[in-house]
C-alpha cells in the first residue's frame, strides 16, 4: 500500500488539545483538557454522532483513555491521579483514586482489571473498584504499560528508558503494602531518552513500545521474559502512541504521521494532521483508523474501499443460538434501555452527588441553592450534621452546619436535592468559626473559633444560651502558646450535656451546661498535648473522652475525671481529627461490650483504629492499635464514624473523600471535593455524606447500597445488591481465585448436564482443589497432568493422600480424567483468527462484539453472549439490562449454554487449521 490511500471520513473537533483517543467497534472516545467525549458511528464510517460529553471528567486534564475488551466500559485517567470508569453514555461507574497517587500517564486492561501507570513510577492494579496491588516499578514516570500473555505479565517502561517485566500474579499477591516484587526481566536503555507508550497484542504473544528515540520496538513475550523481535524505524519524531489491531500495529508520532506496520515493514503512512499526533487506534478488522492531535481534532480514516459500516448489519434473531430458548427468564417490561443503566451517579462507587456548591457558585444535581462564599485565603470551612425530629412538624429532617470566616450557617435538607438556608448565626468577632456540634437531639448547637470563645445556641430560636471563654483562668493554665483559639468542640450525650473544647493552648477544658460557673469543671491535657489541642470527641454514652493535637498524641480519659489520664502516640506528626464509634462490634473483638472504637487521623496520612478497653470504675483505659490504613496523600483532615461503627468517612488534603468498611479496611467509595481546593471537613449519616472544602465549597452525596451499608462486593456469580446487580467477580480465567475455580469445576465437570459425577466424588474434587489452592493462572500455566493430579486423578499409585479415595471403578476414573483434560485444553485454546471469524455463522458470534465466542453464557433475556462481555455490559449499565432488547431483566445471573458450547467446539475442530501456530518467544517469525 502507498501513501495517501487512506480516505478521511470524519474530522471531529474538541475544545482543547486532544490528549487521548480510543476506538471500540463503532464507539470512539477522546479527551481534551478536562473534557471527555464519546461518538458513535453511523451506517457509514463518515457519519459520526456525538453521544455524550463530560466537561469535568477529571479535576485536571485527561491523559489516557482505553475501552475494555467488550467495548461497554471506558477507563480514563488524568493528572488528578484518578482513574474513572464510564459507560458508553458517560455515566460514571467508578472512581479509582488511590491515596497519594500521582498523575496517571498510562492505562491498559487485563480482563476486568485496570492497570494504571503514574508519574511517580508506580503501577496500580484495580478490579471492580478495589485496589489490588501497588507496584513501585520505576524511578522515572511510568508512561508505557501493557499486559502480555493475556494478562499473565505486566510490562512497564518509564521515561528513564528502563523496561521491566513482572509476573502479574506475584504483583497482585504482594498487595498494596508496597512490597518489592522481583522483575522477570530488566532492560536498561530500551529507548533512548525514555519510553512513551506500550501495547500488547490480543493473543498476548507480542508487545510494542515507542519512545523519544523515534523507534518502535516489538517484543516477543514468553513466560521466561521478553526479547526484541523487531525494530521498526521510519518516524522522524518521538513515538507517542502504539496500538495493535490483531497482527497489524499502528503508531503515532510527533512528526505528524501515523504508520501501519505488518510483518516488520511499514505498509502505510498517513499525513494525518498539521501538528503532532498524540494518539492512534484502529478497529480489529482494520476498516477505520483514528488519529488524534494537539490541533484540537480527532480524525477518522477509511482504510478500505468501499467502506463498510462499523456496526454489523444484523438482527437480534440472527444471534438466537442453539439452546437459547431454554434460558428465557422473566423480564420487567416497563423500563426501556434508555432509562436503565444511564443512571445519575456522579461520583464514586455507591454514591451520588445530590447537591454541590463551590466557591464559584452551584454545580451539581437535582436543583440547588447558592451557598455563601468564603473569601479567598480564609481558614477551612467545616460541617457537622444532626438528624432530629422538628417541633411542630413531627417530621424527620437533616440539618447541616457550615462554619467559616463569616460565622455559622444552619441549613436543612429538602426534597429534590435542595438545601434551604434557615438561619445565619453571627459571632466570633470577625474571626473564623472552626468547630460546631449539635447536642440534645439537635436542640442546641455548640460553636467555637479562633476568638477563643464557645457559644451555645438554641437551634429553633437562634438565641444564645451560654457563652464560654477558653481564655479563662482554668482553661489557659496549660502553659501553651497557641493564643487560646478553639479548634474542636463537642457536646456529650449526657442529660444535661457536657461541653468539651480543644484549644490552641494544648488544653481540653470541660464545662457542664447546667452549671453557671464560668470556669471549666475540669481541664485535660496540659503538656501531654504539646503546643495545641486540635480535636476532641466523646465515647459511647459519654464514658470516655479524647483530645488530640500537635506531636501526634491523644489524651484519653474516662469520665468522671480520674486521678490521671492515658496518653498515646496516635500519629507520627500531628493528630488532626478523632472520632469515637458507638460500638466496637465492627472489629469483631472477643468482648465487644468491654471495648470502644476510636479512629484518629493526622498529618502522617494514616487512619488508625484503636480498641480501647474500659469498664466502669477503672481509672485508666487500655489502648491498643487494631488497624492502620493509608488514607490520603498530604494528611487526613477530617473523619467521621457511622453510628454503628461499620463504616468510616475521611477527607484529606489531596482533595478526596473516602468511605471505608471498618471491618475489612476496604475503600467503598472515593468522592472528589466540590471544588479544586483540599477537603477540610465532612459529616456522615446513614444515607448522606457532606463535604466541605478550603474554598468554601459544600457538596452533599447520597451513599448507595454498598457504600452506605459498608458491605463488600459479592462473590462469583453473586450480586451484592440483589438479583439486578451485576456480579463483581472477574470473568477472565487468569484472575480466578479458588472459589471461581470451584465454580468452573461445578459448571463444566461435576454438574454439567451431559456428564454425571457422584455427589461424594464432587465434594472430594472440590476439597482437593481448595487444598491445592488452584487458581485460574495455574489452570492456564501448569502442566495439565499436574493440575489433574492435584484434583486426585492421573496417578492411581499416589501415596501422598491427595488421590480420590472412593469406590469408583477404573472406567469412571478414566472418564472423569478425560473430561478434566478436555476442559483444561478448551480453556487454553488460542484466540480465533480473522479467517475463522469470517467463516463462523452468526449465532457463534457474541452480539456485543461480533467476535467468535470463547465461553458462551446465557443471560435472562434468552440470548447467549461471551461471559466476560455480558458481565462487563451489566457493570457498565449499572444493572441487568438486555443489550439486544433494551429491557431491564429480572436477574443479572448468567449460566453456561452447553448446547451452543458443543456447537462451538465442533466448528473450531472443523476449522482448527486456521489457528495461528503457537510459537515460543525465542522462535523466529513475524510479530
Amino acid at each position: 500500500m502507498q501513501e495517501g490511500e487512506a480516505v478521511l471520513a470524519a474530522s471531529l473537533r474538541l475544545r482543547g488539545e486532544v490528549a487521548c483517543a480510543a476506538l471500540a467497534g463503532g464507539w470512539l472516545a477522546a479527551g481534551a483538557g478536562r473534557t471527555l467525549c464519546v461518538w458513535r458511528a453511523g451506517e457509514a464510517p463518515a457519519a459520526w454522532s456525538e453521544v455524550a460529553v463530560q466537561p469535568r471528567a477529571h479535576r485536571y486534564a485527561l491523559t489516557a483513555a482505553r475501552w475494555a475488551a467488550g467495548g461497554a466500559l471506558l477507563a480514563s485517567g488524568g493528572v488528578d491521579g484518578a482513574v474513572r470508569l464510564w459507560s458508553r453514555a458517560l455515566a460514571e461507574r467508578g472512581v479509582l483514586a488511590a491515596p497519594g497517587a500521582a498523575a496517571v500517564r498510562a492505562l491498559c486492561w487485563a480482563g476486568a482489571r485496570v492497570l494504571a501507570g503514574h508519574d511517580d513510577g508506580c503501577a496500580r492494579v484495580w478490579a471492580r473498584g478495589e485496589l489490588l496491588a501497588v507496584l513501585h516499578a520505576h524511578d522515572g514516570a511510568l508512561h508505557a504499560l501493557a499486559a502480555p500473555l493475556r494478562g499473565a505479565l505486566l510490562l512497564s517502561a518509564c521515561t528513564d528508558g528502563v523496561l521491566k517485566l513482572h509476573d502479574m500474579e506475584e504483583v497482585v499477591s504482594a498487595g498494596t503494602g508496597g512490597a518489592r516484587v522481583a522483575a522477570l526481566c530488566w532492560r536498561d536503555g530500551a529507548h533512548d531518552l525514555g519510553a512513551l507508550c506500550a501495547d500488547a497484542r490480543e493473543d498476548g504473544r507480542a508487545a510494542a513500545t515507542g519512545g523519544h528515540d523515534a523507534r518502535v520496538l516489538v517484543w516477543a513475550c514468553g513466560a521466561r521474559g521478553v526479547r526484541v523481535a523487531r525494530v521498526l524505524e521510519g518516524h522522524a519524531g518521538a513515538v507517542t502512541c502504539v496500538r495493535w489491531a490483531r497482527r497489524v500495529l499502528a503508531s503515532a508520532s510527533l512528526d505528524g504521521t501515523a504508520r501501519l506496520w505488518a510483518a516488520g515493514a511499514c505498509v502505510r503512512v498517513l499525513r494525518a494532521h498539521s501538528r503532532y499526533l498524540t494518539a492512534v487506534d484502529a478497529d480489529a478488522a482494520l476498516r477505520v483508523l483514528v488519529t488524534a492531535s494537539n490541533d484540537r481534532s480527532a480524525r477518522v480514516w477509511e482504510l478500505h474501499a468501499p467502506a463498510t459500516s462499523l456496526h454489523a448489519p444484523c438482527t437480534p434473531l440472527q444471534h438466537f443460538a442453539l439452546g437459547d430458548l431454554e434460558g428465557i427468564s422473566t423480564v420487567e417490561g416497563a423500563e426501556p434501555a434508555g432509562t436503565a443503566g444511564t443512571g445519575d451517579a456522579a461520583g464514586g462507587e455507591g454514591a451520588r452527588c445530590v447537591w454541590s456548591a463551590g466557591a464559584g457558585g452551584v454545580r451539581g444535581a437535582r436543583g440547588s441553592t447558592a451557598s455563601r462564599r468564603t473569601d479567598a485565603g480564609s481558614p477551612p470551612p467545616a460541617v457537622t450534621v444532626e438528624s432530629s425530629c422538628t417541633n411542630g412538624w413531627r417530621k424527620k429532617e437533616t440539618r447541616w452546619v457550615r462554619r467559616g470566616l463569616r460565622g455559622t450557617a444552619v441549613t436543612r435538607g429538602k426534597r429534590g436535592g435542595r438545601l434551604e438556608l434557615r438561619r445565619e448565626l453571627a459571632g466570633g468577632g470577625g474571626l473564623p468559626a472552626l468547630a460546631a456540634d449539635f447536642g440534645a437531639d439537635g436542640g442546641v448547637l455548640l460553636t467555637a473559633g479562633l476568638d477563643g470563645q464557645a457559644t451555645v445556641w438554641d437551634v429553633e430560636s437562634g438565641c444564645v444560651l451560654r457563652s464560654l471563654s477558653s481564655l479563662s483562668s482554668g482553661a489557659s493554665g496549660a502553659g501553651g502558646a497557641g493564643g487560646g483559639g478553639v479548634r474542636g468542640a463537642r457536646v456529650s450525650p449526657h442529660r444535661p450535656p457536657l461541653l468539651l473544647l480543644a484549644t490552641d493552648d494544648g488544653a481540653a477544658p470541660l464545662w457542664a451546661l447546667a452549671d453557671p460557673d464560668p470556669d471549666p469543671i475540669q481541664v485535660y491535657g496540659g503538656g501531654s498535648l504539646a503546643a495545641a489541642a486540635l480535636c476532641c470527641a466523646w465515647g459511647a454514652g459519654g464514658r470516655l473522652l479524647v483530645a488530640g493535637g500537635a506531636g501526634g498524641s491523644c489524651c484519653c480519659a474516662p469520665r468522671p475525671p480520674p486521678p490521671r489520664t492515658r496518653c498515646i502516640s496516635t500519629q507520627m506528626l500531628t493528630t488532626w481529627c478523632c472520632e469515637f464509634a458507638a460500638t466496637a462490634a465492627a472489629l469483631a473483638l472477643d468482648d465487644d461490650e468491654g471495648f470502644h472504637l476510636l479512629a484518629t487521623g493526622g498529618s502522617d496520612s494514616y487512619i488508625k483504629l484503636w480498641a480501647i478497653q474500659y469498664t466502669e470504675g477503672d481509672t485508666t483505659a487500655c489502648v491498643r492499635l487494631a488497624r492502620r490504613v493509608w488514607a490520603h496523600g498530604g494528611g487526613v483532615a477530617a473523619l467521621r464514624l457511622a453510628a454503628g461503627g461499620a463504616r468510616l468517612a475521611s477527607a484529606g488534603a489531596d482533595g478526596w473523600a473516602r468511605v471505608w468498611a471498618v471491618a475489612s479496611g476496604r475503600c467503598l467509595a472515593a468522592l472528589p471535593a466540590p471544588g479544586d481546593a483540599p477537603l477540610t471537613a465532612l459529616a456522615l449519616t446513614d444515607q448522606y455524606l457532606v463535604l466541605g472544602g478550603l474554598d468554601g465549597g459544600l457538596a452533599v452525596w447520597r451513599l448507595g447500597a454498598e457504600a452506605g451499608a459498608g458491605g463488600s462486593a459479592g462473590g462469583e456469580g453473586s450480586a451484592s445488591g440483589g438479583e439486578d446487580e451485576p456480579p463483581h467477580d472477574d470473568p477472565a480465567p487468569r484472575a480466578w481465585r479458588p472459589p471461581a475455580v470451584a465454580r468452573w469445576l461445578q459448571e463444566y465437570i461435576t454438574r454439567a448436564p451431559d456428564f454425571y459425577v457422584k455427589p461424594e466424588t464432587e465434594a472430594e474434587i472440590l476439597r482437593l482443589a481448595m487444598k491445592a489452592g488452584l487458581t485460574g493462572a495455574r489452570l492456564l500455566d501448569d502442566p495439565i497432568t499436574d493440575v489433574i493430579k492435584a484434583l486426585g486423578f492421573g496417578d492411581e499409585d499416589a501415596s501422598d493422600g491427595d488421590s480420590i479415595e472412593s469406590t469408583m471403578d477404573i472406567e469412571e476414573r478414566e472418564r472423569i480424567e478425560k473430561r478434566l483434560h478436555d476442559e483444561l485444553s478448551w480453556l487454553r485454546r488460542p484466540y480465533a483468527t480473522s479467517e475463522m471469524e469470517a467463516a463462523a455463522p452468526h449465532w457463534l458470534l457474541c452480539p456485543l462484539t461480533h467476535r467468535v465466542l470463547r465461553e458462551p453464557a446465557r443471560a435472562a433475556d434468552g440470548y447467549s453472549y461471551e461471559r466476560a462481555n455480558i458481565l462487563e455490559w451489566f457493570y457498565a449499565e449499572g444493572g441487568a439490562v438486555s443489550p439486544l432488547s433494551g429491557r431491564r431483566l429480572h436477574s443479572a445471573r448468567v449460566a453456561p449454554n452447553y448446547r451452543l458450547r458443543e456447537q462451538l467446539r465442533a466448528f473450531e475442530l472443523q476449522h482448527k487449521h486456521l489457528y495461528e501456530p503457537v510459537l515460543d518467544y525465542l522462535d523466529d517469525g513475524d510479530f
